[in-house]
C-alpha cells in the first residue's frame, strides 16, 4: 500500500491488460486487484461454507473494472457484431459492443441489446469471474451469446 501511494494513482506501470481499455497506471492495477481480493475472498468463505455477499461499493465498480479490463480493447471480436447489457440491480448499468473493430463499453443506448444479464452487483461480478453460472441470473435474449463470451480469449484475437 505504501508503494502504491508514494507513486501516486496517475503513474504509469506495466500491466497484462495492454490493449484494453483500461489505464496502465498503478492506480488501474489497485483498482485491479481490490477486485482480485474480493473475488478470493469469496472463494474463502465458500470453501469454509459461509459465503456472504460482496459489499455493493466494491461490486459495482468491479462490474465496470472487469468489463474495461477483461473486455473491452482493440480486440477483434470473431463472431457477428453484438450487444451485451449487464444491469445491476442495484440501478447501474453497462453495455458491451462486440465488433471485428474493437469493443468498447458504455451505457446502454434505447436500442435493443442482443442479450443481457441482469442481477445483483456482487452476482454479475460473481458470474463474470466464472464463480457462478450464468443461468443462475436473469438472462435476456441469445443466450448462446454468454458462452461464446467466456469461451472468448481477447488476447488471441
Amino acid at each position: 500500500l505504501g508503494a502504491l501511494r508514494d507513486a501516486g494513482p496517475d503513474r504509469g506501470c506495466w500491466t497484462w491488460w495492454d490493449r484494453s481499455q483500461s489505464p496502465q497506471t498503478t492506480g488501474a492495477v489497485a483498482r485491479h486487484q481490490l477486485q482480485e481480493v474480493t473475488v478470493h475472498t469469496y472463494d474463502a468463505q465458500l470453501a469454509v461454507g459461509a459465503p456472504q455477499p460482496l459489499p455493493v461499493a466494491v461490486a459495482l465498480d468491479g462490474v465496470d473494472e472487469f468489463l474495461a479490463t477483461c473486455c473491452a480493447g482493440d480486440y477483434r471480436w470473431p463472431y457477428e457484431p453484438a450487444t451485451v447489457d449487464y444491469q445491476a440491480t442495484e440501478g447501474r448499468s453497462w453495455r458491451l459492443s462486440l465488433t471485428a473493430d474493437g469493443v468498447p463499453t458504455g451505457a446502454p443506448t434505447s436500442a435493443a441489446a442482443d442479450a443481457g444479464l441482469r442481477g445483483t452487483a456482487g452476482e454479475l461480478v460473481l458470474a463474470l469471474y466464472g464463480r457462478v453460472p450464468i443461468d443462475s441470473l436473469q438472462v435476456d435474449g441469445d443466450r448462446a451469446l454468454f458462452d461464446r463470451l467466456l469461451a472468448w480469449d481477447p488476447d488471441e484475437s
